[in-house]
């Protein structure tokens, strides 16, 4: 008698092999006000949220649970932006820490129609003095405003073709709004070793998603040395353009929010090693269909995710069009950032579980025969 003994999957590998969407639990939602444009975040020391928005240099602390900020960070001084001009905001779009300065970068993109807006180039750094669970929030250095020719000449980018995404020409070019072909940088984490990862929501050459590594950010953001980048990392989003992205040091990965780059909603959160020619693995969808995620931090403890919706475009009921700086919608509503009282503004936050670190599966054992 032969008997045949082939390899068995069992079942928990199966199970462990399939987390992702299917295993993503519910999210708790949170609102915070006064604000509705919320584009960066980071984790303070005693655990508040440290936001940006991309309709204004002021930096918002706010606690856990949300609500009211607790406190502001006047960043225009530092910005150089005109804090009463039109257009009176930098965009910033990510924020991240290392060591004891966080950094936030702006979009470096074109306005909706293509105009040029030299203002929203910039890369700068808050110091974070600790002292006990607390810690003071101060600018330092200067506002980098030259990364996007530093970008275009690079010769470790130049398979990015970001030269034709940036053009520094001043006129109006239609075609290199940030939802068509120009640039838009929106994510910005801490490298595993030192350094900084750019994340670009576009371009998307060959539809891959674009990590560029800033090597010297200290130097740059106190003004003695031009950045210095390394070869950028290129994986598949499925399409998508990279939101946010952040560094989870205990399990050693990032997680990355991704976005079309040409509309909000539709988000996806993925984990991705860090390592080169990886690919990054979906985590779970971002719902509900309203929600623009765009901000994206790990807890200082490492259990959770939180992110950020930028509601600017959310639409909120009034009684009065006296309530809405511009013309209400149709069905008597107007935008979050519109509204003339900003008691009124709000933006959502979510709360996520980091769902546990991938488990290498073991290869199937080959099938042999046996004789007794």
């Amino acid at each position: 008698m032969h008997l045949k003994i082939v390899s068995i999957v069992c079942g928990w590998l199966v199970f462990f092999a399939g987390v992702g969407v299917a295993a993503a639990a519910q999210a708790e939602m949170v609102t915070f006000s006064e604000a509705c444009d919320a584009s960066g975040l980071v984790f303070t020391a005693e655990g508040s949220l440290l936001v940006a928005e991309d309709q204004s240099d002021i930096l918002l602390t706010y606690r856990d649970s949300g609500g009211a900020p607790i406190g502001r960070t006047d960043l225009y001084g530092l910005t150089g932006t005109p804090a009463r001009a039109r257009n009176n905001f930098s965009a910033f779009e990510g924020a991240a820490r290392l060591g004891d300065k966080i950094y936030f970068i702006t979009s470096h993109a074109r306005e909706e129609k293509g105009k040029n807006r030299p203002n929203r180039r910039r890369l700068l750094a808050v110091k974070a003095t600790r002292t006990g669970d607390s810690e003071t929030i101060e600018p330092v250095g200067i506002a980098y405003t030259a990364l996007n020719a530093d970008l275009a000449k690079s010769p470790e980018l130049r398979a990015l073709g970001l030269s034709n995404s940036i053009l520094q020409l001043h006129r109006q070019l239609p075609h290199l709004a940030p939802g068509k072909q120009g640039i838009n940088i929106e994510g910005l984490a801490a490298g595993k070793d030192s350094g900084l990862l750019i994340g670009l929501r576009n371009p998307r050459p060959q539809g891959l998603t674009s990590l560029i590594p800033l090597e010297n950010p200290d130097s740059v953001v106190l003004g003695y040395g031009e950045p210095v980048f390394g070869a950028p990392y290129r994986f598949d989003l499925g399409g998508l353009g990279i939101s946010d992205i952040a560094l989870h040091s205990e399990q050693g990965v990032y997680f990355i929010l991704a976005a079309p780059h040409d509309r909000d909603g539709d988000a996806k959160l993925y984990r991705w090693s860090g390592v080169r020619d990886e690919p990054a693995t979906l985590v779970r969808d971002i719902g509900p269909s309203d929600f623009a995620a765009q901000a994206l931090a790990v807890t200082n403890d490492g259990k959770r995710l939180m992110l950020l919706s930028d509601d600017g475009d959310r639409p909120i009921p009034v009684k009065a069009k006296e309530e809405c700086r511009v013309r209400t919608r149709a069905d008597g509503q107007c935008a979050c950032q519109d509204l003339v009282d900003a008691g009124r503004k709000q933006f959502r936050g979510q709360w996520i579980d980091v769902p546990p670190a991938p488990i290498a599966l073991p290869t199937a054992t080959p099938a042999f025969s046996a004789k007794p």
